[in-house]
């Protein structure tokens, strides 16, 4: 398949428009020369640049840019050793960055939304905590969010009824929720979860202000 190179699409839509390379370098405040080759695919155009040609030529900014990075890639990598590997590379370290720089739903609307739901459920859970990352604030966009609960004992819940509390809180956060009751809790996590817990809810704290202060105690 023959890829259209960055100079030929922005010359295509130059004599589509029936402008000449004076008239845009005139624009750009750029010589002639300098148009010409990026057009003939002899020099790669400058960064800032791409915004105002593409305005001069009525094209879609997003897609100009593609355009442009994908070609200053392909002519950075095109006779590379092992060029496929470092591209691939390079992709996954930018996704791992974007997930890392994607804003974080806000915790205390998460602590809220989680107390005001086993406030308003007929649920025999007498307390709750939020523990790890979210607990350190050291939450990522991958990250789930870890409720400790303490039941009421007897109580009549089954595994269904358990999933059941975890879809719950999972449509109303937006988030994976990783549901873990003190008995079910590893020894080994024991002195972390101890040290980061939050306590969002109590039974018969009737007030937001309850949980508010984040008592890490039991």
């Amino acid at each position: 398949m023959k890829r259209e190179h960055f100079g030929s699409y922005l010359k295509d839509h130059r004599e589509a428009l029936d402008l000449s390379i004076s008239d845009v370098a005139r624009i750009l405040n750029r010589a002639p020369e300098h148009v010409d080759k990026i057009e003939q695919n002899k020099k790669i155009a400058p960064p800032e640049l791409i915004k105002p040609w593409a305005k001069l030529l009525g094209l879609d900014f997003q897609e100009a840019q593609i355009k442009y990075l994908s070609e200053k890639i392909y002519q950075d990598l095109k006779n590379a050793p092992f060029n496929i590997e470092a591209l691939e590379e390079v992709h996954h370290q930018l996704v791992a960055e974007q997930k890392q720089q994607q804003k974080l739903p806000d915790r205390e609307v998460i602590i809220k939304q989680i107390h005001d739901y086993f406030e308003n459920k007929a649920l025999p859970v007498k307390k709750a905590w939020l523990f790890g990352s979210y607990a350190r604030n050291e939450a990522h966009a991958d990250s789930d969010i870890d409720i400790l609960v303490r039941f009421q004992t007897p109580h009549h819940l089954d595994l269904w009824d358990y999933i059941g509390i975890i879809q719950d809180l999972e449509d109303l956060i937006r988030i994976k929720v990783d549901l873990v009751t003190e008995s079910g809790l590893k020894d080994f996590a024991q002195p972390s979860v101890q040290r980061d817990k939050i306590l969002i809810y109590e039974r018969k704290a009737t007030r937001a202000g309850a949980v508010e202060t984040h008592d890490r105690s039991r």
